[in-house]
């Protein structure tokens, strides 16, 4: 595992109503690690208390990890840990970044960001103008007031492969989603980062005009999980424990309940922070990370949310 990363917050500025963006670096004033656009980081911001935030920043910019938060008032606390406890000067643990949304090969990229999701596909679309590639950006919000980084996508020197639109605009004004799927060249790649509800119903629409759907990425944020299901048994191979997971209890919760805390980062099915390795038994796939052909597999499984088919799962922990 690698070691975490100690990093200094040297500004926190409101860029939309709930959003804050946070810019972070290193406390030694060295360089940070090299990261791809669609990366994420995890912060340490309390004990107990870790959540992963994309980049959102230029990662040509080597001395600087820029985060953008929405508050969440329904949230699970990191939100409003950072919105309201969080100041300047402050150290905190992260770790290094990580890539589960990845920009691919292509003639042409096309994203769409839903709220925000605009953060990870803004670091995206200045690596696109960068390396001197074809991109669309398409972004939705509630309101212009509540669309974070509104005035640099429309200031940029990539302005014009920017389109923004929002709920409040007349019909007319609003994203024409098939227009876009109708229009894109042979081999386009398409990204979608937002909320599960946008996401699926930008790729619901991108199925009716047979695209490939191994170009279609996305990454969710605020995925809703459901941890109903009868109690079942867990077995620890490496540490010799048994743990029964009740109806409507995670995994991870189990393991804590019994002194075992493990890696979590989303919490929600969507990070991979907590996939294990299942040595025994077949596991009930709720998570929105791993791929068909590994849910199929049964062979990993993510704690945070997963249950169990069988009566009895044997994890390699």
């Amino acid at each position: 595992m690698k070691s975490l990363l100690s990093l200094r917050v040297i500004s926190k500025l409101r860029v939309a109503e709930h959003i804050i963006a946070i810019d972070l670096v290193s406390e030694d004033g060295e360089d940070l690690p090299v990261y791809e656009p669609g990366s994420h980081i995890d912060l340490h911001l309390a004990p107990g208390l870790s959540r992963c935030y994309s980049l959102y920043g230029r990662n040509s910019e080597r001395n600087v990890y820029r985060i953008a938060v929405l508050r969440e008032h329904e949230g699970r606390g990191g939100s409003r840990h950072i919105h309201d406890q969080l100041s300047l000067g402050d150290v905190i643990s992260a770790t290094p970044p990580r890539n589960n949304f990845p920009l691919h090969t292509a003639p042409h990229h096309v994203m769409f960001a839903g709220g925000i999701g605009i953060t990870p596909v803004l670091s995206m679309a200045w690596s696109l103008w960068e390396r001197r590639e074809s991109f669309h950006l398409h972004y939705c919000g509630r309101s212009l007031d509540r669309m974070a980084f509104r005035g640099e996508l429309t200031t940029a020197p990539f302005a014009s492969n920017v389109s923004l639109y929002t709920n409040d605009a007349a019909p007319s004004e609003q994203l024409d989603i098939n227009g876009v799927f109708s229009d894109t060249p042979p081999g386009t790649h398409f990204y979608t980062c937002g909320p599960t509800g946008f996401i699926d119903w930008v790729e619901k629409n991108g199925a009716l005009y047979n695209l490939d759907s191994a170009h279609f990425h996305h990454e969710h944020f605020a995925a809703e999980i459901d941890t109903k299901g009868d109690e079942f048994e867990v077995f620890l191979a490496r540490s010799k424990l048994t743990v029964n997971v009740h109806e409507n209890e995670t995994i991870a919760s189990a393991l804590l309940r019994i002194g075992l805390e493990i890696p979590i980062s989303c919490a929600q099915g969507v990070c991979g922070t907590c996939i294990t390795t299942v040595l025994e038994g077949i596991p009930d796939h709720r998570d929105q990370y791993l791929m068909d052909s590994e849910k199929k597999s049964n062979s990993l499984m993510t704690l945070c949310c997963s249950r169990a088919v069988s009566k009895r799962l044997t994890l390699d922990i």
